[in-house]
């Protein structure tokens, strides 16, 4: 596998397939490997940065401030207390799309995420990008600042859908707007390997995968109520419950694709 560039796109546009769970796991994993990391919360919903017990309502500045020009990106970005910088959105980015459609004659609509991070992405060795779970611009914007994409996908029907949707749209950023643009590869999330509706999904998306020669890895993300109590509680999974399966996944990932 290629050497993993700098900044990740965590994408996916359904709903409830990994994707916070994911970028918060890496982001913390790599933070105690002695990492420097940029988390970006890029979804409206503000998940993310419920797992650093921060409420999206009561953020007074995000990225979309940043986007509208009341402040700069660095006064945007907050220290958590384990080593991982995030840069947090709420509902205002929701109006990212109308913002991007009434300026796009002066500005380039894929490009408004890279432009604000440009002048700080030196600063960390990796940027996690937590993407909405839609195709709209706002995941246009992550793929156009991204090296690279992990794309979280349990074992179902719906999600493998999505994934040839999101690939449709990761050929047309790549040709219009990056194309340095890459698949590292396809994690399996929320995953029961004793179903028998997992086994033959999981097997459906290693077929398409392998037709379309997108690399699934090795670890899968096993299942866990944990996941959910650590972002009720505020803390990220690593550190509510280092000994849990998931975590534990989470960890061997990390050694499979970062090395660390």
């Amino acid at each position: 596998m290629s050497k993993i560039a700098n900044i990740i796109a965590i994408c996916l546009q359904k709903g409830g397939v990994g994707k916070t769970t994911t970028s918060v796991c890496l982001s913390t994993i790599l933070a105690q490997k002695n990492k420097k990391i940029l988390l970006i919360d890029f979804d409206p919903q503000g998940n993310s940065i419920l797992s650093f017990a921060y409420k999206p309502e009561d953020i007074d500045k995000t990225i979309y401030d940043v986007f509208i020009d009341n402040c700069s990106i660095n006064d945007v970005i907050i220290k958590t207390d384990y080593n991982v910088d995030i840069i947090p959105s709420n509902l205002s980015l929701a109006k990212f799309d109308m913002l991007v459609e009434h300026n796009r004659d002066e500005y380039n609509p894929a490009h408004w995420l890279n432009n604000v991070i440009a002048e700080i992405s030196g600063n960390y060795d990796y940027i996690i990008i937590d993407s909405p779970p839609s195709l709209g611009w706002l995941t246009v914007n992550c793929l156009s600042c991204a090296n690279g994409l992990i794309v979280p996908m349990p074992p179902e029907q719906f999600a493998l859908s999505g994934l040839n949707d999101l690939l449709s749209t990761f050929k047309m950023v790549k040709e219009d707007y990056n194309p340095e643009l890459k698949i590292y590869g396809v994690l399996m999330t929320i995953f029961t390997a004793r179903t028998n509706l997992a086994a033959n999904v999981s097997q459906e998306i290693q077929k398409f995968c392998e037709q379309h020669d997108i690399r699934v890895f090795e670890t899968a993300i096993r299942r866990s109520v944990r996941i959910g109590e650590a972002q009720f509680i505020g803390q990220p999974p690593i550190i509510y419950s280092p000994t849990n399966d998931a975590v534990k996944d989470y960890l061997e990932f990390c050694k499979e694709v970062f090395g660390v």
